[in-house]
């Protein structure tokens, strides 16, 4: 039944470093083909052909893999790809888009190639790192039949981000932007508007809507989905004048209603959420009667121009776009995958689409007005406020 509305789902839709030392094994098959030795002479197979780039790609020893993932989902694909195919990852981390594209944009003035891939957010990809030169074209990188049958996929279409393909989407969560620390809130709150009740002066943290990010997503949703511009202004002039903190870090957004620091939490995380539930936070979501968001949160993927290790990198994305492991990214998110054979047993359902739900497509044109016209709104707002 859950399998059943994820795929609803698609339809709308389409430095701390980690590394270990790796022991030495044998070059692995792809993922979902059988392994085959090379003749003596004669043109490969496609199997003995991934075999090679197996081969070459433990030589280059490493993929070095810039991401905002959660370090959960870090820490389980690192052993994980290790073990298959004697590969090291290594993760830079990063708290936001933003720090990400400054990061890359630098390297890239100072002539140097060190991430192998990118795993952020898709406004992040399509705002920041795709228009700075920064994201490099993903279909010539995919070679597993699995990967890019888009029968394995939810809707029967491949999850490309953009229309340049550069960007591949590997969640599709409802997104629940809205939280309450329900031991302080015991009332359910139906509506967005319902915030803005004089008892929660000084009781709101506000994750940043004028930068890139879940923030800015929670108040482009409101004003082209839910709204209209104007009223979303409004909403957010009043809001302002209930002396909300503003938090850029969007762990911290979540964690601070968890601990009962703040009551409510506006601009949250779908993966750090989930997280938070399944330790049993006493935290809960608004969900409202007008519809929600369909996001891969931060789980998209991505590769620059140049690469450091181009044999390993690819091995790589074609491993993380298998069910293999696709399964490791959804159990350690939280999240559902984009892929339609990836179960969702543990997934929590509100992440899931309620039965008649009105949900709202991510696409590359609503994330290019995020990046642009409501982030210039979101700043002029924020700005007057603190006059």
């Amino acid at each position: 039944m859950r399998r059943s509305m994820v795929l609803m789902i698609h339809l709308l839709v389409g430095a701390t470093v980690v590394a270990a030392c790796a022991k030495e094994s044998p070059p692995a098959a792809a993922p979902g083909t059988p392994a085959a030795s090379a003749p003596a002479g004669g043109p490969r197979t496609p199997d003995q052909e991934w075999n090679k780039l197996v081969e070459d790609g433990r030589k280059e020893g490493k993929v070095t893999v810039y991401a905002s993932w959660r370090p959960e989902v870090r820490e389980a694909l690192s052993p994980a790809f290790r073990n298959k195919y004697g590969i090291n990852l290594e993760f830079l981390p990063f708290g936001r888009g933003a720090e990400l594209i400054a990061r890359m944009q630098a390297e890239k003035t100072a002539g140097l190639v060190i991430a192998d891939l990118v795993g952020t957010g898709g406004t992040t990809m399509v705002t920041g790192l795709k228009p700075a030169g920064l994201m490099g074209p993903m279909e010539p990188l995919l070679l597993v039949p699995e990967v890019k049958d888009p029968r394995n996929w939810l809707g029967g279409q491949f999850p490309w981000k953009d229309k340049d393909r550069t960007g591949i989407s590997m969640a599709a969560a409802v997104q629940r932007m809205v939280i309450r620390n329900t031991d302080l809130v015991k009332e359910e709150l139906k509506d967005y508007r319902d915030v803005l009740r004089p008892q929660f002066k000084g009781k709101i943290i506000l994750n940043d809507p004028t930068v890139e990010g879940i923030g800015n997503t929670l108040f482009t949703h409101l004003a082209l989905d839910l709204w209209t511009p104007e009223e979303t202004y409004e909403f957010y002039r009043q809001l302002l004048r209930l002396d909300p903190v503003i938090e850029r870090d969007n762990r911290v957004n979540v964690e601070s209603v968890a601990r009962g620091k703040y009551a409510i939490a506006l601009g949250t995380q779908a993966d750090i959420v989930a997280n938070f539930t399944n330790l049993g936070s006493p935290i809960a979501p608004i969900i409202v009667k007008e519809g929600a968001r369909v996001s891969g949160s931060s789980y998209s993927i991505g590769a620059p121009p140049n690469r450091g290790s181009p044999k390993a990198s690819v091995v790589f994305i074609n491993w993380l776009l298998s069910k293999e492991g696709q399964t490791v990214v959804s159990k350690a998110s939280g999240l559902p995958s984009t892929r339609a054979d990836v179960p969702t047993d543990g997934i929590d359902p509100l992440y899931l689409p309620m039965r008649g739900e009105k949900l709202f497509p991510d696409t590359e044109e609503w994330q290019l007005t995020a990046g642009t016209t409501m982030l210039d709104m979101a700043r002029k707002i924020v700005a007057e406020a603190r006059r």
